[in-house]
Parts: structure tokens; sequence; C-alpha cells
């Protein structure tokens, strides 16, 4: 089985999906809820400062509910999209969008490079002090990554050694299951995630609903089956897999995933 390249084009690759981003945010938008200011937070785990920034829903000072939180990774790019998304939709939830690590951190913290550190950084780190300063119903709990930001999704999924999350619902956007670096290293392989799995520890009574969407264009589809298929294969409900493909480039992909994925999430469309 072939596996992609991902570092010759990298560069490339994300700043169309940068630009795609900004293209697909409407321009001159007037928010009703709030977008706070970025900040910085320092992981001890990764060794590695990390940009974010939080939307808040227009209720959310209005009343004392928790709310559901959207975790999103590669803020940098798609925070402005997916809290606009949000807004214009009157989708109380909030958001908070972790802009990646320095130059080659995605490369480290989203594959099996560096994602059991990412992951405890979340754990210890990332959740605990949202969920302290913020509102937040930890019971409903979204994860949402695209390219290789959806090859961690997939790892949060299987790394407790079954079908066990932090997660309620997770959103893994034209995934990268199978990838290499510049050096033919493998950065990400459907052997290594079966790894994660002990079958004797897969809850199949309450796993999270996870939705997976590919782009038609793109290489990663490939590995996308052959994940859906180890899953199944594995016993993971039916129930709680969405799959579904777009005509869209890989760069495209991100905005129609997740809307298509929020409004099932929110108002089970």
């Amino acid at each position: 089985m072939s596996v992609l390249p991902i570092s010759k084009y990298l560069a490339f690759l994300f700043s169309l999906i940068l630009l795609s981003c900004s293209h697909q945010q409407e321009v001159g938008y007037v928010y009703e809820g709030v977008r706070e200011n970025p900040f910085q937070l320092f992981s001890k785990h990764t060794e590695t400062q990390y940009k974010l920034q939080v939307y808040l829903p227009k209720n959310y000072d209005y009343d004392n509910e928790k709310k559901p939180v959207i975790y999103a990774l590669d803020g940098q790019w798609c925070f402005d999209v997916y809290s606009n998304v949000l807004d214009e939709r009157n989708i109380e939830a909030v958001l908070v969008g972790i802009w990646q690590g320095p130059s080659g951190r995605r490369e480290t913290d989203y594959t099996f490079v560096g994602n059991r550190s990412y992951l405890r950084f979340f754990e210890d780190e990332l959740l605990p002090y949202v969920e302290s300063k913020y509102r937040i119903n930890t019971h409903k709990r979204i994860l949402v990554g695209t390219s290789l930001g959806g090859s961690f999704v997939g790892y949060a999924l299987l790394e407790g050694g079954g079908f066990t999350s932090d997660f309620e619902h997770l959103i893994a956007i034209d995934p990268g299951f199978r990838a290499n670096d510049q050096q033919g290293q493998a950065l990400a392989t459907i052997e290594q995630y079966k790894e994660l799995v002990n079958e004797k520890d897969i809850d199949r009574i309450n796993p999270p609903k996870l939705f997976i969407t590919s782009s038609s264009q793109f290489s990663f589809i490939t590995s996308a089956y052959e994940f859906i298929d180890m899953l199944t294969a594995l016993g993971f409900p039916e129930s709680n897999l969405d799959h579904t493909v777009y005509e869209e480039s890989h760069d495209r992909v991100n905005y129609p995933s997740f809307i298509y994925a929020i409004e099932r999430i929110f108002t089970d469309k």
C-alpha cells in the first residue's frame, strides 16, 4: 500500500486551506456572540506554547447553562470560519481554536511522532484550563481536526485501548490515517492505529459519535476507508459512524464538512 509523502508540498497545500477558509468567512459579518482575544498556553508535555482563541455564544452571559464545547485544531486557519458558522446558526456552543505550534509541530503533535504527548496536553492542561475558566458541559465535548489534524482525531478515539474518548463527538475532516514525511518515514499507518486497540477494553455500549468526511479528489480517502473497515471489523457500531464523501478538493472540503457535522450534532438534521 503506497502512502502519501506530506512535506514536499505541505506549505502550498495548507496555504490553500487558509485561503479557502478566509474566503468562506462572510465579509463584514457582525457577531452576536463574543470572540475573545487570543492568549497563550504553555504545555509541559510537549514543551511548546500554543495560541488559543475562544468564541462564546450570544446567550453565554445571559443564562447559567453549561455549554457544549468544540475544540478545533488548526485554529490559525479556521477559527474565523467555525465561529461564523456557529454564530449565524445560533448554536449555543463554546468554540476553542487551538493554533498549531511552531514550524513543524503539526507533523509531530498530530501523528504518531508525538500524538501521545499532545493528547496529554489536552487531558492534563488544555481541558482543565478551559473548563475551569468557562461554563462548560463536560459531557458534551466535540473534537474537530482536518487533514493531519483528522489523524489526531482517530488517535483520540483509540488511544485508551478501545472505543473510549474524552469527547462525545469526533469530527475527522479528510484525515490522513496513512502519511509519510519527506524522508519516507511513517507519520501514521493503519497498523499503528490497530495496535492501540485492546479488544477486551472496547466499549461497544457507549462509544462516541464519529464523523469522517473525505475529498473524492485526494488520496487520503483510501486511508479513510481502511480506517473505517478496521473499526467495523472491531465492532464499532455502524450507527455511531458517519462517512460522507464530497466532490471537493482537499483544501475545500473543510467548510461543508464542519457545517454537515455541526448541524447533525446540534439540530439533528
